[in-house]
């Protein structure tokens, strides 16, 4: 019998939660104030900010979307697409656009450049990941998934440890992100832009990054279609 779809119970989670859990990866005396000026937790204020955002981009976490209709900018881009939009505050990931308020009529070409989404068209509904600061608006998957990265961050700077930090990352790459995918796709009704159908459809398509292509350790198989698909 096939398990059923995972679902959601949302779990209060504290940043000082956060980093102490990923400091007892590490082996790590616990803190007991985010904000205090000693060495640990500088070390978890000067990574923390940087591995939320990154994973935010990483994946389009269902529990991050928002949809906002974009406000026109008066003035055309110097060339190519005719229309320009002002992305919404906190935009970190721009996923789909649509012309149409009932999202059936999909954009098919746009961009993003410094904090603008371009166009050919006159109307723009986007669908995208918004930042949400507050852990407590996070699901469990994100919240391990950014107790792991933060770990990983952390762990040559408190321990020395290098091998600590490749083996950390091979788990966010390899076991957290496939399962956010996973669950995404079990809460998704709709198999358009369900990144397991695209995948098992050979939807996808790929290109091959250096340096950034999972968490920082070598190239790797990325998918660079609108809804990320990790190929593992």
């Amino acid at each position: 019998m096939r398990a059923g779809p995972f679902f959601f119970m949302a779990i209060t989670v504290t940043k000082l939660e956060v980093c102490n859990r990923a400091l007892g990866r590490l082996g790590q005396v616990m803190i007991s104030d985010f904000d205090a000026l000693t060495v640990v937790p500088t070390a978890c204020r000067q990574f923390y900010d940087s591995c939320r955002l990154q994973l935010l981009r990483a994946h389009p976490w269902n529990f991050a979307m928002k949809r906002e209709p974009l406000a026109q900018m008066n003035d055309e881009p110097r060339f190519g697409p005719t229309q320009q939009y002002l992305l919404p505050p906190g935009c970190v990931s721009a996923l789909d656009c649509y012309t149409d308020i009932d999202g059936r009529c999909k954009i098919d070409r746009f961009s993003v450049e410094n904090g603008r989404l371009l166009t050919d068209h006159e109307n723009c509904y986007l669908l995208y990941v918004h930042d949400y600061t507050d852990p407590t608006s996070w699901d469990s998957v994100f919240t391990e998934a950014m107790v792991c990265f933060l770990a990983s961050q952390l762990a040559v700077k408190l321990t020395g440890d290098q091998s600590l930090r490749v083996a950390l990352l091979q788990e966010l790459d390899q076991v957290i992100i496939p399962k956010a995918t996973l669950y995404n796709s079990w809460e998704d009704s709709s198999n358009e832009n369900n990144p397991v159908q695209d995948f098992m459809n050979g939807a996808a398509i790929n290109r091959y990054s250096s340096g950034y292509g999972g968490f920082g350790f070598g190239g790797r198989i990325i998918d660079t279609s609108n809804v990320y698909t990790p190929l593992y």
